[in-house]
């Protein structure tokens, strides 16, 4: 009766097929829990301990071999985002002063898309009024944009 609203289906799941025994071990990697292991029979038995014991080193295998590949598609997310840095740095290299603004542009509009922002803003400071101004921004369609006239105190 009292689970969460996010396991629901699961609750129904356990009432439509009663479960006669069952072996849940967390996946242990690095310091903490990556996820869980479970063995479900419609029958009820015992699940020895020499079983439970390699059952646990499955999960510990299976919780490093994640946490592996969980860090391979961090360090493969972060390479593709270097390209993208050095591309849009590429870029900046042979552009004439009327190019500016959108390369700028450009730039945070891929910067934007490749992190899934909804908006992206570049601050510039003026020492004449030491404040903060907008001067480029970028907006998802649908995203309500930043004011752009809004001046920040410098600190």
């Amino acid at each position: 009766e009292d689970v969460p609203e996010t396991a629901q289906e699961e609750r129904q799941f356990a009432i439509d097929q009663p479960i006669g025994s069952h072996l849940a071990l967390p996946l242990k990697a690095g310091s903490g829990i990556v996820g869980g292991l479970a063995f479900s029979s419609l029958v009820k038995r015992n699940w020895p301990d020499g079983m439970i014991r390699q059952s646990k080193l499955l999960a510990e295998i299976l919780g490093n071999a994640l946490l592996r590949k969980i860090a391979q598609c961090q360090i493969e997310e972060l390479l593709q985002f270097e390209q993208m840095v050095s591309e849009i740095s590429g870029i900046f290299v042979n552009i004439q002063a009327d190019e500016v603004d959108d390369t700028i542009n450009y730039g945070l509009r891929c910067v934007s898309k490749f992190l899934k922002a909804d908006r992206c803003s570049l601050y510039q400071y003026s020492n004449q009024q030491k404040s903060y101004r907008i001067s480029h921004t970028w907006v998802k369609k649908g995203a309500l944009p930043a004011p752009i006239s809004n001046n920040l105190a410098s600190r």
